[in-house]
């Protein structure tokens, strides 16, 4: 899904009902937004989105969201919230913003404004492969899209599931989860996450590794390289002041 000055619409479909804490993941169907700014624009829409978390707070909203700055990659902003059912995607409307619906509205033009395209992604869960809900969100995410050959998808998310899940608990990784695409890019795709507390992370081997052993490592990446036709790593940074995570009730 793309489009062009339109994203609050979209937002507004697809932002998060908050559970009972503030969590990194919650529910399993993550939407995405991957948001481009128009060049020279990235002041404006900074600013317009910092108003909207502050009205959204005002006015006691409970639907929550996160935004991760992409360091690698083409820049971009990526939206990301949960959803427990379908069904709550159809939940457009959000009851406690109604008596803020002007100024809403003006600074949507805002951001719309600044805003040069939108693509929507949706995802869900693999079973059993998400770290445990915190309230305390990593600084960074390195996040990997794996390209599944034809007819290895199941055999692929079994090797994640029984290899890759284990050796992030092993090696205490803060905050981890694999998803697969459902709408909004090919579906034959794995997206995993980690969490990273700086780049400093990098220098050394990564958690799963450690946890593997080099020679364990290397086998698990044999194994899945022979049932991916290519990944793509990306670090995105969190950016707390233009997210909006509801407090617990």
């Amino acid at each position: 899904m793309k489009s062009k000055l339109t994203w609050n619409t979209c937002l507004a479909a697809l932002s998060l009902a908050a559970m009972a804490a503030p969590a990194f993941a919650q529910g399993d169907i993550r939407v995405v937004n991957r948001v481009r700014v128009k060049p020279g624009s990235t002041a404006d829409w900074i600013a317009a989105n910092k108003d909207r978390v502050a009205l959204l707070a005002k006015g006691g909203s409970d639907r929550g969201f996160t935004v991760w700055q992409s360091t690698t990659g083409p820049r971009e902003y990526a939206v990301v919230s949960y959803r427990s059912k379908w069904t709550e995607l159809d939940q457009t409307v959000d009851p406690q913003m109604k008596a803020h619906e002007g100024p809403m509205a003006a600074i949507w033009a805002r951001i719309n404004a600044a805003t040069e395209s939108v693509e929507t992604e949706m995802h869900t869960k693999v079973p059993d492969s998400t770290s445990p809900r915190s309230t305390e969100l990593p600084a960074f995410v390195r996040t990997g899209r794996a390209t599944v050959a034809p007819g290895k998808m199941n055999e692929a998310l079994a090797l994640f599931s029984s290899e890759l899940v284990p050796a992030w608990k092993k090696a205490g990784t803060s905050a981890y989860g694999i998803f697969r695409v459902r709408y909004g890019a090919p579906t034959n795709q794995i997206l995993t996450f980690a969490a990273m507390k700086s780049w400093a992370d990098l220098d050394g081997p990564s958690p799963a590794e450690k946890a593997m052993g080099a020679e364990g490592f290397q086998r698990f990446q044999s194994k899945i390289g022979a049932l991916t036709l290519r990944t793509e790593w990306t670090v995105y940074r969190y950016r707390p002041e233009l997210s909006y995570v509801p407090a617990a009730k």
